[in-house]
C-alpha cells in the first residue's frame, strides 16, 4: 500500500471507527468497513490506472456488498469506491465517474463513487449531500498530503493495527453479552399478541384493540390502569407491527451493553413513561411499542454520555439521525403520538441513568435520575387525572 492509502486508513480507523481490511481480504485493494446503526458502510480504495473496466468495478463492489448482507443482519449497505489518480482525471473520465453508481432495494445496496487527483489534491464525489459524512473531503485531502517516507509508512501501519486492537478490547470491556434473549422475547410477545388479536373475534379491529388494552383515557379514568402498560404490546396493523419489530431488532446493541435484565427494565419503564405522557397530553387512543423503542434510543444516548468518543465514532450519527427523522415525522403526521415518543425517550434515558451501565459501577447521579424519573411519572399521572 502507498502512503495515501495507509494515511486514509489510519484517519478513518482512528477518527471514524472503521475496521481496516488489507488488500486481498475483501477486495484486491484496501477496503474499510463500519456499522452505522443497522446499515453497513464499505469503502473501497482503488488505483485508477489499474482499473480495466469501470463497469466491472461497479459490479464487483455490488457483489461484495450482497455477500456481506448474506452473512450479516444489516438493513442495507452503502459502498463508496474511492478511485485515486496520480493526475486529475480528464473531462471524459470525469463524465464517466459521475455516472458510476448503482442502487437496488432488494437487497438494499447503494454503490457510489469518489475520485481524487493526488497531484492537485482535488476530490469530487457523486455521494448525495446527506451521505457526504461517510467519506469526508477533509479526511481524503489530509491523507493526500502524507509523504512517502518508508519509516512513516511503517509507523502508520503499526498505528492502525494498535488502534484496532484497542477498539476490540474497548468493546470487550463494554459488552456484557452477545445474545439478544430479551429482544427476541419482546418480539415474540408483540407478534404473538398481534396474531392473537387478528383471530380473536369478528368485530372491527379498532374494537379489538380497545378490548385488548389500547390506551383510552376515559377507561383509564374509570380505573383500568393496566391500559398504561398494555398498549406497548399492541399494534394497529401489519405495517405498524413490521416497522416497530424491525426497529426493536435493530437496537439489540442496547441489550448487549446493558444485559437482558436491565434492557427489559428499560423497555418496560420506557413504554410506561410513553403511555403516561400520552395519557397526560393526548386525548386520542394509542397503541404501539414506539414509546418503548424511543426509550431504547434513550438508553443509547445515556451510553453516549458515559463513552462519548466511542459513541461518536460508532453509533452516534445513526442514533441522532433516527431520532431526528422519527420526531420530525411525529410533527408532520397527526396520527403519530409525539407525546408518547418523547415520553418514552425521556423515560428510557432516565431509567438507564438510574440503573447504570453494568461495567461502570455506581455513579452518584443514579439516585438523582431515579428521583427525577419517579417525579415525572407521578406528575404525568397527576396531570392526566386532574385535567382529563
Amino acid at each position: 500500500m502507498n502512503a495515501f492509502e495507509l494515511a486514509l486508513a489510519r484517519i478513518l480507523v482512528r477518527q471514524k471507527g472503521y475496521t481496516w481490511f488489507p488488500p486481498g481480504v475483501l477486495f484486491p485493494e484496501l477496503s474499510l468497513f463500519k456499522s452505522s446503526g443497522s446499515r453497513g458502510v464499505l469503502i473501497r480504495v482503488v488505483r485508477g490506472p489499474e482499473v480495466a473496466s469501470l463497469q466491472d468495478l461497479l459490479d464487483t463492489s455490488f457483489e461484495e456488498a450482497r455477500e456481506i448482507l448474506r452473512d450479516h443482519p444489516y438493513r442495507g449497505i452503502t459502498v463508496v469506491q474511492l478511485i485515486t489518480y496520480p493526475a486529475t482525471p480528464n473531462p471524459q473520465q470525469l463524465a464517466s465517474l459521475r455516472k458510476l453508481e448503482r442502487h437496488e432495494w432488494g437487497p438494499d445496496i447503494s454503490v457510489y463513487s469518489a475520485w481524487v487527483g493526488l497531484d492537485k489534491k482535488v476530490m469530487s464525489t457523486n455521494l448525495p449531500w446527506f451521505s457526504r459524512g461517510v467519506l469526508s473531503r477533509k479526511a481524503v485531502l489530509e491523507a493526500a498530503n502524507i509523504s512517502e517516507d518508508p519509516i512513516l509508512l511503517q509507523e502508520m501501519q503499526q498505528d492502525i493495527l494498535q488502534t484496532m486492537k484497542q477498539r476490540q478490547a474497548e468493546w470487550q470491556n463494554i459488552y456484557v453479552q452477545n445474545s439478544s434473549k430479551a429482544v427476541f422475547s419482546m418480539l415474540a410477545i408483540i407478534v404473538g399478541t398481534f396474531f392473537w388479536m387478528s383471530v380473536s373475534g369478528e368485530e372491527q379491529f379498532y374494537d379489538t384493540l380497545i378490548r385488548f388494552g389500547a390506551k383510552e383515557n376515559s377507561r383509564i379514568l374509570e380505573g383500568e390502569y393496566w391500559r398504561l402498560v398494555s398498549p406497548m404490546f399492541l399494534h394497529l396493523n401489519m405495517l405498524h407491527l413490521l416497522v416497530n419489530s424491525f426497529a426493536l431488532y435493530s437496537l439489540r446493541d442496547s441489550e448487549w451493553i446493558y444485559g437482558s435484565n436491565r434492557f427489559l427494565l428499560i423497555f418496560l419503564v420506557s413504554g410506561l413513561s410513553g403511555n403516561i405522557a400520552s395519557f397526560a397530553l393526548s386525548p386520542y387512543p394509542a397503541v404501539g411499542a414506539s414509546g418503548a423503542i424511543f426509550g431504547i434510543l434513550g438508553s443509547l444516548l445515556y451510553f453516549g454520555t458515559q463513552y462519548r468518543d466511542l459513541f461518536r465514532r460508532t453509533m452516534g450519527s445513526a442514533v441522532w439521525t433516527t431520532l431526528f427523522i422519527n420526531l420530525l415525522l411525529g410533527f408532520i403526521i397527526p396520527q403519530i403520538s409525539n407525546s408518547g415518543h418523547i415520553g418514552g425517550l425521556i423515560g428510557g434515558f432516565l431509567a438507564s441513568a438510574a440503573i447504570g451501565l453494568p461495567k461502570r459501577g455506581f455513579r452518584y447521579h443514579q439516585p438523582l435520575a431515579a428521583i427525577v424519573l419517579g417525579a415525572l411519572l407521578a406528575g404525568g399521572l397527576w396531570l392526566g387525572f386532574t385535567f382529563p
